[in-house]
């Protein structure tokens, strides 16, 4: 069973992307586990399926891919406090994921397992287009930041996400984040000029 505080935050999150029926809000929290994660655990190995599908309540979290140039190891998504964690193709497709998934500080998050995800979508109409909206949310995120990537200059991608992230440059080594903004990691300062 989890806790009042942490589920009132995952209603919170998931209503803000699709209406839920009261039916739906009573079935779910047994279904729900709370997982105190521990910096540098991995919840999912590139290649294996995702059993669960996990929300972060407190916290952060890498995607790690594979530079295909050089064939490093490099981050290639972050993931914040009230996000959804599934990695590409990932929890809903039941494919093997193309990356790996790591938690770069201690976390507590909310975890469903898979099958526990089937007998709710297979009883709750809601639970497909609220899924759906999930996806395009942060398909959309992604896209956003590709484009980024290919269209503005490295001082402005900086800029741009370390004011909306600042507090992650205290967590994340800034090789992950260089990474992520396909900058240089030769230093943030000269950006902050």
């Amino acid at each position: 069973m989890i806790s009042n505080s942490v589920f009132t935050l995952l209603l919170e999150r998931l209503a803000s992307f699709y209406p839920l029926s009261a039916g739906l809000v009573n079935a779910l929290r047994p279904f729900l586990k709370e997982h105190d994660g521990h910096k540098g655990e991995i919840l999912l190995q590139k290649g294996k399926k995702g059993d669960q599908v996990w929300f972060i309540c407190e916290g952060h979290a890498r995607e790690i891919g594979v530079d295909l140039e050089n064939g490093n190891e490099m981050t290639s998504w972050f993931w914040f406090k009230e996000d959804f964690i599934f990695a590409y193709p990932g929890f809903f497709s039941q494919q093997p994921a193309e990356s790996a998934v790591e938690l770069i500080e201690e976390c507590r998050l909310i975890e469903m397992d898979y099958e526990d995800f089937i007998i709710l979508r297979d009883t709750f109409p809601e639970v497909w287009p609220l899924v759906e909206s999930i996806r395009h949310y942060y398909d959309h995120l992604r896209l956003t930041h590709l484009k980024d990537l290919q269209s503005l200059s490295a001082k402005v991608k900086y800029l741009k996400f370390y004011h909306e992230h600042k507090s992650l440059f205290n967590i994340a080594r800034h090789k992950d984040i260089a990474n992520f903004l396909g900058i240089k990691d030769d230093g943030f300062n000269r950006y902050n000029s």
